[in-house]
């Protein structure tokens, strides 16, 4: 008890600090060099010799709860309208939006943000659904998918091929990628911030293959979809 009365003043006027600083509390702890556990032991003194102190700390945190779930809300509510919209291109193609306007737009997912999907009753069950193919079909969550650079290079790929009503390959149709255009996919990924991997590559060479790749560039977005 003596131990207690003696640490008030300093618990008291933590608290205070912690209060008047708008930090959040990690921010805070770790700004001041205070180990969570003797943090918690200023709160039960406080909360013992100042319980109107206390009171204010507990408002504060209802509210700063409050405050993350509705930017984490905000945040699912953005990506699910991004992920439903199309995208059209300067020479007038539409096509959906992907894995790399996902990154080139800043956007970002969390498990917070995953658990915020789920649970929020303002985004409807289908832009749930939505939402859970995309992260899980682009592997945005945990470990990125292995890239084996030199094994794309060296690999063998014939695209834009001709086909006759037999199903035979037309003599002289297609292209055969070359290393030249292979690292020009992945500088594409490298100068935008898009982490390089086996699904960042493969939606760039789809867009490669598509011929819309380097046109991107001043695309615009269009035909927004609000399942919200």
């Amino acid at each position: 008890i003596q131990e207690r009365k003696s640490l008030k003043g300093t618990a008291i006027d933590t608290i205070e600090d912690y209060l008047a600083s708008n930090m959040n509390q990690e921010q805070y702890l770790k700004e001041q060099n205070i180990r969570r556990s003797l943090f918690y032991q200023y709160l039960d003194i406080v909360q013992e010799f100042d319980f109107d102190l206390y009171e204010k700390y507990t408002q504060n945190s209802i509210e700063n709860t409050k405050q993350r779930f509705l930017t984490l809300n905000e945040k699912a509510l953005l990506i699910i309208e991004k992920i439903n919209s199309d995208v059209k291109l300067p020479n007038g193609t539409i096509r959906k939006f992907d894995i790399l306007d996902f990154y080139e737009e800043g956007l970002y997912v969390t498990k917070d943000i995953c658990d915020i999907v789920q649970k929020t009753k303002k985004i409807d069950q289908s832009s749930k659904i939505v939402f859970k193919n995309f992260v899980e079909k682009n592997k945005i969550l945990g470990p990125k998918s292995f890239f084996n650079k030199k094994q794309v290079l060296e690999e063998r790929v014939i695209i834009h091929v001709e086909f006759d009503k037999r199903g035979n390959m037309i003599d002289g149709s297609g292209h055969i990628v070359t290393e030249e255009e292979k690292l020009s996919i992945m500088d594409y990924l490298v100068s935008h911030n898009i982490p390089l991997s086996k699904v960042t590559y493969n939606a760039a060479f789809k867009r490669f293959k598509e011929n819309t790749l380097f046109i991107d560039e001043n695309k615009a977005k269009v035909n927004t979809k609000n399942f919200t």
